[in-house]
């Protein structure tokens, strides 16, 4: 087929291939002794229905398996973190105690078991979507984004974009000096609650365009790379982008997800794209990365301390017992859904809508403000603390829909995610540039955090992180239209499916 100015070839892309169920028969192998060797007290019967559950789904829902060749897909995230909500937190409840630090409150045992239960029918929830997704080529409409997205961005917005990242760091800090004395002591430089004035929300705001400013630097690299058969300059540009990436996002209060988010979509992209990573390397890198995760975020927690309690221990530590508490804390374990579910009394007392209202606009600044004390996070910390003013807990979506629509909107809210990724996985396909696929990997990947996460966080990640996207398809739109010619479309050679 030959190519025109308005048309771009997409080749095609690799199916997706699946992994065997075998793995799944050893879960309820493993769970059973868990259950046995931990304090009869502390048993959580319950995580063995979710095993077997976890095996069924294997045996017989084929597209719900772990995807072989795009291990870093958005869907492959979701299922990462479903298992691990649904089994590796139980055990480690079992194995530590139900109680920690950040829990005023402690619910029994009867209610964790339930949440279990909930957090299960979510996992089967969201196998079943993607079973019954629409699978096979896509064929985009008249508004779709991938014609934009297949398109290399040329290297203005290289400039664009840096200069706008540059602009919103000169509002955060104001000086070079400032910038370099807040990776020593970021809580002098920048108040952890952040400000309300313009500049600093516009140092927010623009601050994302200096990593998109890399990574579209990084895009044409591979692009360019990819047409000449080149494999290695892809890789030094990576680093070289991934250094300044990091630096550039820890700005954002030394945000652990504003730093590894951009990165894992970087890498998914390469090895999807351009070479694939072994998964032995992948599985290094990952064991190597945690203990640097954890201490950053021990170094963002005494930095914090110290603006409260100076004379606080600054000394930076990682033990196996801050990564269980991290593993159950961020997966919104069940010990905590449980204590918001018995403030509902079970489902007696529903929100019928309004707390995912209030979560989807709290995050918009004014327009937002009116539904702040109503959003999920303030009631979910309400129950756990059972007092106002503290918010540092992020609800599970799945608590929100229940606390709002009970089980129904937990099956429906999941199903609907599982839809959500499995279109992006077909967009991952279909695009053509590397620009745009780190994109749909970016946005993508956020969504999977759904799955243990509140949609509040993924509401602003959309607002505050996504400028430099929504800018560079309003330029790709608006030049279409100033040409009065359409944005390029796609044409497809055979699409690739599931297999």
């Amino acid at each position: 087929m030959r190519l025109t100015m308005s048309s771009v070839m997409i080749a095609t892309p690799p199916p997706v291939e699946l992994a065997g169920p075998g793995w799944a028969v050893a879960v309820p192998l493993l769970v059973l002794p868990a259950l046995l060797l931990c304090p009869p007290d502390q048993r959580l019967l319950s995580v063995l229905a979710s095993a077997f559950v976890c095996l069924l789904v294997q045996c017989f829902l084929p597209r719900a398996r772990f995807r072989a060749n795009h291990y870093f897909s958005p869907v492959n995230v979701a299922l990462v973190l479903l298992h691990m909500k649904i089994l590796v937190v139980p055990v480690l409840l079992m194995a530590y105690g139900y109680e920690n630090k950040i829990m005023a409150l402690t619910a029994s045992t009867r209610s964790i078991e339930g949440a279990i239960l909930v957090d299960t029918i979510a996992y089967l929830a969201f196998c079943l979507g993607l079973q019954f997704a629409p699978g096979g080529p896509v064929t985009p409409g008249r508004f779709s984004l991938l014609p934009a997205l297949s398109q290399t961005p040329s290297s203005t917005y290289i400039f664009v974009f840096a200069g706008l990242g540059l602009v919103g760091l000169f509002l955060t800090f104001g000086s070079i000096g400032r910038f370099v004395q807040y990776f020593s002591d970021p809580a002098s430089v920048i108040d952890p609650q952040g400000g309300a004035s313009w500049g600093e929300f516009f140092g927010t705001i623009l601050r994302p365009f200096f990593a998109f400013s890399l990574v579209t630097w990084w895009s044409r690299v591979a692009d360019k790379s990819r047409e000449s058969g080149d494999t290695w300059r892809p890789v030094v540009a990576g680093l070289a982008a991934a250094v300044g990436i990091t630096i550039a996002n820890l700005t954002f209060g030394f945000n652990r997800g504003a730093v590894v988010f951009p990165l894992v979509s970087l890498i998914a992209v390469y090895s999807a794209r351009i070479r694939r990573i072994p998964p032995v390397l992948t599985l290094a890198a990952v064991v190597f990365f945690i203990p640097v995760l954890l201490a950053v975020g021990s170094f963002r927690g005494k930095s914090q301390l110290a603006q409260v309690a100076p004379n606080a221990s600054r000394e930076v530590e990682v033990s196996v017992n801050d990564l269980t508490e991290n593993i159950v804390v961020y997966c919104a374990g069940p010990q905590l859904t449980a204590v918001f579910y018995e403030s509902l009394d079970w489902g007696n007392r529903l929100w019928g809508g309004t707390t995912l209202v209030s979560s989807v606009m709290s995050p918009i600044p004014i327009l937002g403000k009116g539904f702040r004390d109503t959003s999920g996070p303030v009631v979910y910390n309400h129950a756990i603390y059972g007092t106002s003013g503290i918010d540092d807990q992020i609800p599970a979506y799945v608590a929100e829909l229940f606390g709002n629509f009970h089980v129904p909107g937990v099956v429906a809210g999941f199903i609907a995610l599982s839809l959500l990724l499995a279109m992006f996985e077909s967009w991952l396909l279909a695009v053509r540039s590397t620009f745009g696929a780190f994109i749909i990997q970016y946005i993508a990947v956020w969504g999977a955090l759904l799955a243990v996460w509140s949609v509040s966080v993924y509401v602003q990640i959309l607002f505050y992180f996504l400028g430099p996207v929504y800018l560079y398809l309003a330029a790709i739109h608006a030049g279409a239209l100033l040409r009065r010619s359409p944005a390029p479309a796609i044409s497809y050679q055979t699409g690739a499916g599931i297999r």
